[in-house]
Protein backbone atom coordinates (compact mmCIF):
# COMPACT_ATOMS: atom_id res chain seq x y z
CA UNK A 1 0.00 0.00 0.00
CA UNK A 2 2.81 2.38 0.85
CA UNK A 3 4.50 1.60 -2.45
CA UNK A 4 1.34 2.50 -4.34
CA UNK A 5 1.02 5.81 -2.50
CA UNK A 6 4.66 6.62 -3.17
CA UNK A 7 4.27 5.72 -6.87
CA UNK A 8 1.14 7.89 -7.10
CA UNK A 9 2.87 10.85 -5.48
CA UNK A 10 5.85 10.46 -7.83
CA UNK A 11 3.44 10.31 -10.77
CA UNK A 12 1.64 13.44 -9.54
CA UNK A 13 4.98 15.23 -9.15
CA UNK A 14 5.89 14.29 -12.72
CA UNK A 15 2.59 15.64 -14.04
CA UNK A 16 2.97 18.94 -12.18
CA UNK A 17 6.61 19.22 -13.31
CA UNK A 18 5.56 18.51 -16.87
CA UNK A 19 2.74 21.05 -16.67
CA UNK A 20 5.12 23.67 -15.27
CA UNK A 21 7.55 23.23 -18.16
CA UNK A 22 4.86 23.26 -20.84
CA UNK A 23 1.93 25.42 -19.69
CA UNK A 24 0.58 26.23 -23.16
CA UNK A 25 0.19 22.68 -24.38
CA UNK A 26 -0.48 21.02 -21.01
CA UNK A 27 1.28 17.93 -22.33
CA UNK A 28 1.10 14.84 -20.14
CA UNK A 29 3.66 12.07 -20.32
CA UNK A 30 2.22 8.64 -21.16
CA UNK A 31 0.88 6.93 -18.07
CA UNK A 32 0.68 10.08 -15.94
CA UNK A 33 -2.73 11.37 -16.99
CA UNK A 34 -4.89 9.14 -14.80
CA UNK A 35 -4.77 8.99 -11.06
CA UNK A 36 -7.05 5.95 -10.91
CA UNK A 37 -5.23 2.60 -10.57
CA UNK A 38 -5.52 0.09 -13.39
CA UNK A 39 -7.45 -3.06 -12.65
CA UNK A 40 -4.94 -5.90 -12.72
CA UNK A 41 -5.51 -9.24 -14.43
CA UNK A 42 -5.62 -10.82 -10.96
CA UNK A 43 -8.44 -8.49 -9.93
CA UNK A 44 -10.36 -9.38 -13.08
CA UNK A 45 -9.79 -13.08 -12.42
CA UNK A 46 -11.34 -12.65 -8.96
CA UNK A 47 -14.56 -11.27 -10.46
CA UNK A 48 -15.15 -14.31 -12.65
CA UNK A 49 -15.48 -12.07 -15.72
CA UNK A 50 -13.15 -11.95 -18.68
CA UNK A 51 -11.24 -8.77 -19.48
CA UNK A 52 -13.05 -6.49 -21.95
CA UNK A 53 -10.27 -6.94 -24.50
CA UNK A 54 -6.78 -8.41 -24.82
CA UNK A 55 -4.49 -5.86 -23.17
CA UNK A 56 -1.76 -7.56 -21.15
CA UNK A 57 0.92 -5.50 -19.43
CA UNK A 58 3.65 -7.11 -21.53
CA UNK A 59 1.85 -6.20 -24.76
CA UNK A 60 0.98 -2.67 -23.60
CA UNK A 61 4.60 -1.87 -22.78
CA UNK A 62 5.59 -2.70 -26.36
CA UNK A 63 2.94 -0.41 -27.82
CA UNK A 64 3.85 3.03 -29.06
CA UNK A 65 2.61 6.20 -27.43
CA UNK A 66 -0.66 7.45 -28.86
CA UNK A 67 -1.72 11.10 -28.89
CA UNK A 68 -5.17 12.17 -27.72
CA UNK A 69 -6.75 15.60 -27.44
CA UNK A 70 -7.76 17.04 -24.06
CA UNK A 71 -11.31 17.50 -25.36
CA UNK A 72 -11.57 13.83 -26.36
CA UNK A 73 -10.13 12.63 -23.04
CA UNK A 74 -12.53 14.73 -20.95
CA UNK A 75 -15.54 13.53 -22.97
CA UNK A 76 -14.36 9.92 -22.81
CA UNK A 77 -13.94 10.20 -19.04
CA UNK A 78 -17.47 11.61 -18.75
CA UNK A 79 -18.95 8.74 -20.81
CA UNK A 80 -16.98 6.14 -18.85
CA UNK A 81 -18.16 7.63 -15.53
CA UNK A 82 -21.81 7.60 -16.66
CA UNK A 83 -21.70 3.97 -17.80
CA UNK A 84 -22.42 1.09 -15.47
CA UNK A 85 -19.38 -0.49 -13.78
CA UNK A 86 -20.17 -3.79 -15.54
CA UNK A 87 -19.54 -2.18 -18.93
CA UNK A 88 -15.80 -2.07 -18.25
CA UNK A 89 -15.53 1.35 -19.97
CA UNK A 90 -13.47 2.87 -17.16
CA UNK A 91 -10.97 0.01 -17.17
CA UNK A 92 -10.58 0.17 -20.94
CA UNK A 93 -10.14 3.95 -20.84
CA UNK A 94 -7.54 3.71 -18.06
CA UNK A 95 -5.57 1.19 -20.12
CA UNK A 96 -5.63 3.53 -23.13
CA UNK A 97 -4.60 6.56 -21.06
CA UNK A 98 -1.62 4.67 -19.63
CA UNK A 99 0.04 4.86 -23.07
CA UNK A 100 -1.38 8.21 -24.15
CA UNK A 101 0.11 11.67 -24.38
CA UNK A 102 -2.58 14.35 -24.12
CA UNK A 103 -2.29 17.50 -26.25
CA UNK A 104 -4.49 20.48 -27.13
CA UNK A 105 -6.95 19.89 -29.99
CA UNK A 106 -5.27 22.64 -32.01
CA UNK A 107 -1.90 20.87 -31.71
CA UNK A 108 -2.93 17.35 -32.79
CA UNK A 109 -1.33 16.05 -35.97
CA UNK A 110 -3.81 15.62 -38.87
CA UNK A 111 -2.55 12.06 -39.35
CA UNK A 112 -3.82 10.91 -35.92
CA UNK A 113 -7.22 9.26 -35.41
CA UNK A 114 -9.31 11.32 -32.97
CA UNK A 115 -12.95 11.11 -31.93
CA UNK A 116 -15.39 11.48 -34.85
CA UNK A 117 -12.62 10.67 -37.35
CA UNK A 118 -13.56 8.55 -40.35
CA UNK A 119 -10.97 5.86 -41.04
CA UNK A 120 -10.45 3.24 -43.73
CA UNK A 121 -9.10 -0.09 -42.45
CA UNK A 122 -8.07 -3.27 -44.17
CA UNK A 123 -7.80 -6.85 -42.98
CA UNK A 124 -4.49 -8.13 -44.44
CA UNK A 125 -5.52 -11.79 -44.12
CA UNK A 126 -8.85 -11.46 -45.98
CA UNK A 127 -8.16 -8.34 -48.07
CA UNK A 128 -11.45 -6.83 -46.85
CA UNK A 129 -11.61 -3.02 -46.57
CA UNK A 130 -13.99 -1.14 -44.28
CA UNK A 131 -14.63 2.48 -43.37
CA UNK A 132 -15.65 3.47 -39.84
CA UNK A 133 -16.34 6.68 -37.95
CA UNK A 134 -15.26 6.49 -34.28
CA UNK A 135 -18.11 7.92 -32.15
CA UNK A 136 -19.26 8.12 -28.53
CA UNK A 137 -21.61 5.33 -27.31
CA UNK A 138 -24.94 7.21 -27.78
CA UNK A 139 -24.12 7.87 -31.46
CA UNK A 140 -22.94 4.35 -32.33
CA UNK A 141 -24.77 2.60 -35.18
CA UNK A 142 -23.03 -0.38 -36.73
CA UNK A 143 -25.29 -0.38 -39.81
CA UNK A 144 -24.27 3.21 -40.64
CA UNK A 145 -20.55 2.65 -40.05
CA UNK A 146 -20.52 4.50 -36.71
CA UNK A 147 -18.26 2.54 -34.37
CA UNK A 148 -18.56 2.79 -30.57
CA UNK A 149 -15.26 4.10 -29.22
CA UNK A 150 -15.47 1.63 -26.32
CA UNK A 151 -15.49 -1.36 -28.67
CA UNK A 152 -12.15 -3.19 -29.05
CA UNK A 153 -11.61 -1.74 -32.55
CA UNK A 154 -12.76 1.75 -31.50
CA UNK A 155 -10.28 1.98 -28.63
CA UNK A 156 -7.48 0.54 -30.74
CA UNK A 157 -8.13 3.20 -33.40
CA UNK A 158 -7.83 6.21 -31.08
CA UNK A 159 -4.39 7.72 -31.53
CA UNK A 160 -3.52 5.45 -34.46
CA UNK A 161 -1.91 6.74 -37.66
CA UNK A 162 -2.02 5.45 -41.27
CA UNK A 163 0.16 2.36 -41.61
CA UNK A 164 -0.42 1.19 -38.03
CA UNK A 165 -1.46 -2.42 -37.56
CA UNK A 166 -3.96 -2.99 -34.76
CA UNK A 167 -4.27 -6.33 -33.00
CA UNK A 168 -7.79 -6.64 -31.62
CA UNK A 169 -10.03 -9.35 -30.22
CA UNK A 170 -13.65 -8.65 -31.18
CA UNK A 171 -16.62 -10.19 -29.34
CA UNK A 172 -16.43 -13.18 -31.71
CA UNK A 173 -13.23 -14.13 -29.86
CA UNK A 174 -10.96 -14.61 -32.89
CA UNK A 175 -7.98 -12.20 -32.75
CA UNK A 176 -7.61 -10.06 -35.86
CA UNK A 177 -5.01 -7.72 -37.26
CA UNK A 178 -6.36 -4.61 -38.96
CA UNK A 179 -4.27 -2.05 -40.83
CA UNK A 180 -5.10 1.67 -40.83
CA UNK A 181 -5.07 2.60 -44.52
CA UNK A 182 -6.10 6.25 -44.39
CA UNK A 183 -7.89 8.90 -42.38
CA UNK A 184 -10.74 10.10 -44.58
CA UNK A 185 -11.84 12.83 -42.16
CA UNK A 186 -10.44 14.26 -38.93
CA UNK A 187 -12.48 17.05 -37.26
CA UNK A 188 -9.43 18.93 -35.96
CA UNK A 189 -7.79 18.95 -39.42
CA UNK A 190 -11.03 20.40 -40.81
CA UNK A 191 -11.00 23.11 -38.11
CA UNK A 192 -14.05 21.69 -36.31
CA UNK A 193 -13.21 21.49 -32.61
CA UNK A 194 -16.83 20.97 -31.48
CA UNK A 195 -17.17 17.35 -32.67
Amino acid sequence: MRRQRRARSERTDLVSTCSDTSPRHRFHWPGTRTKRPLVSAAAWAGTGRTQPFDFSLRWRNKMKTCYLTETDVSRLERHAAQASPQSGYQTMLDALLERAAVVEATDIDPSVVTMNSTVTLSNPSSGERMTWTVVYPPNADFSQGRLNVFSPVGLALLGATPGDELRVTPPSGAPQTLKVEQIVFQPEAAGDYRL
